[in-house]
């Protein structure tokens, strides 16, 4: 087994990566974790500690031999992917136009995230990616399981993934999808609940399509613009979702880094007034408690979050009634060069939008030049 590095511990792990040079780019990682935790899932929480530690090399389980630099077929199980619309195995919500994306995207976050568990479950272990930036086997498998799947099923489209190489082809495709595998390795990698699977679709470079599953507490979120958006804890029937209608810019309830809060966060709290705050790893599931409203504002002043963290949740909070820029107000690109968002990120119950980026971007007058 590879040795593992000095000083190196799983509490050191970032929000979201820095971005690098290379082929192999990837810039950045934050998330979305389940939203409403405790009410969507009846208080299945699990918040259970492991013992796992960062290693130079990937050490998949059963080979203590595989040189982790180089390259393997990871072996995958086989998808049964949706060739007509299923209503999500809900049969309560109503169809619309990008159903068949919806059900594909949601089988493989399922499939995804069932993978990474049982890989935790296992002798887990991590390599460090270009930049000193931590990545698990589970990463790697889950991310060629659901790329495989949407190359099956939509063989047109074009398809990024974190953990591969960026593909420029996105910059003129009409359909583009984007995955981060396992959006807050920190908390999986020490076994708790703030991670999740994230699967967005841009179509002509705007977020279309977001599906985002938590595998912890077993909850699936989804949206499409336009057409609604919904969680469905497992076993229960999926429920409609929207954000607060909060615009009492004294009381905004603001969702925070857990892990890696700072006094940015401070410069932020005392612009807007804000009294309530709360804590969550990742994007994904900081955005959710936005869509579901129970909070209202985030505010991330980096310029490191990619197009794969905020995709699928961007389309899931706008479907739900949210908003999502980057500090000044400007909508997020997703035809850029560079697939990760050098101004930072604001979303909102969309109702104190433009309060908090009147108060917000000020504060930060680095980010005007990116």
């Amino acid at each position: 087994m590879n040795q593992r590095p000095s000083g190196y511990e799983p509490d050191e792990l970032p929000d979201c990566s820095t971005p690098h040079q290379g082929a192999a780019e990837a810039d950045a990682r934050n998330s979305l974790v389940v939203a409403n935790v405790s009410r969507a899932t009846n208080g299945r929480f699990d918040s259970t500690s492991l013992s796992a530690k960062a290693y130079k090399g990937v050490v998949y389980p059963g080979d203590n031999n595989q040189d982790s630099r180089g390259s393997r077929d990871l072996k995958l199980p086989s998808l049964s992917i949706p060739e007509q619309p299923s209503k999500t195995k809900a049969p309560n919500v109503p169809s619309n136009p990008f159903q068949r994306e919806i059900d594909v995207a949601s089988e493989l976050a399922r499939e995804g995230g069932l993978l990474a568990l049982k890989y935790r479950n296992g002798d887990l272990a991590v390599e460090m990616k270009p930049g000193d930036e931590p990545v698990t086997v589970a990463d790697k498998a889950s991310s060629a399981l659901i790329v495989k799947g949407l190359e099956k099923a939509f063989p047109e489209d074009v398809i990024i993934s974190e953990e591969n190489a960026d593909d420029l082809r996105r910059l003129k495709a009409e359909r583009v999808w984007y995955v981060d595998p396992i959006d807050g390795t920190k908390d999986y990698i020490r076994g708790e609940s703030g991670f999740c699977v994230m699967i967005g679709l841009a179509i002509e470079h705007r977020p279309q399509v977001g599906v985002v599953y938590g595998p912890a507490t077993e909850t699936l979120y989804w949206g499409a613009p336009g057409h609604g958006a919904w969680m469905k804890p497992d076993g229960e029937q999926a429920i409609s979702i929207s954000v607060s209608n909060r615009n009492d810019t004294k009381n905004i309830k603001l969702i925070a880094s857990k892990s890696h809060r700072n006094a940015t966060i401070d410069k932020v709290k005392a612009a807007l007034a804000i009294q309530d705050e709360q804590n969550m790893g990742s994007i994904g599931l900081k955005l959710a408690t936005i869509a579901v409203g129970e909070r209202d504002l985030y505010v991330n002043p980096t310029s490191r979050c990619s197009s794969w963290d905020t995709c699928g949740p961007e389309a899931i909070l706008v479907a739900a009634g949210g908003r999502m820029s980057d500090i000044h107000g400007e909508l997020l690109r997703y035809d850029a060069d560079k697939t990760h968002h050098p101004k930072g990120l604001l979303a909102s119950n969309s109702h104190l939008h433009d309060h908090a980026v009147q108060k917000v971007s000020p504060l930060f007058p680095s980010l005007d030049s990116l």
